[in-house]
């Protein structure tokens, strides 16, 4: 967010692409804010995943269903873990700094470099809702976007 009287950082020309894309992904490490580190999903976080996804209420406005089982949440996990050695956009862990624990998840949905252009997707877990947990989050997100991609445009997906 600019602050008044500061100058804007400077965008990169381009976005990235192809190999270097691919490596963006494939290497992220994590990026902070001031209480959440948003990083790779790691096999650690497979029950808290689970637990935040079963719950009916974070689904009331998807199009699909709550997960059944820690199974289905493996699969995801498994699947992303493949995607993510190859350099495709997988979804992030969102990790509470005071707590150190996952609250959320936070992804690139959609990227086509030739528009400068991503859709991004959050979800935070219910009893972390009203703590502008994922307001902070999102913020992060979006500096990966412009700062990391050099992204012009960002949609809600």
């Amino acid at each position: 967010m600019k602050k008044a009287g500061t100058s804007p950082k400077e965008l990169p020309q381009s976005m990235l692409s192809g190999d270097a894309l691919r490596s963006f992904f494939r290497d992220f490490q994590g990026h902070e804010t001031a209480r959440c580190l948003i990083r790779p999903v790691i096999a650690d976080d497979l029950q808290a995943y689970y637990e935040c996804h079963r719950d009916p209420e974070m689904f009331r406005f998807e199009v699909h269903e709550p997960l059944k089982s820690i199974d289905e949440a493996r699969a995801f996990f498994d699947r992303w873990k493949r995607r993510r050695e190859e350099g495709t956009p997988t979804p992030f862990s969102v990790i509470s700094k005071a707590e150190s624990v996952w609250i959320g998840t936070c992804s690139f949905g959609v990227v086509k470099p030739d528009y400068h252009y991503v859709a991004v997707g959050l979800g935070i877990a219910r009893h972390h809702w009203g703590e502008g947990l994922a307001t902070e989050a999102l913020r992060g997100l979006l500096s990966i976007a412009f700062e990391s991609l050099g992204c012009y445009r960002v949609e809600a997906d």
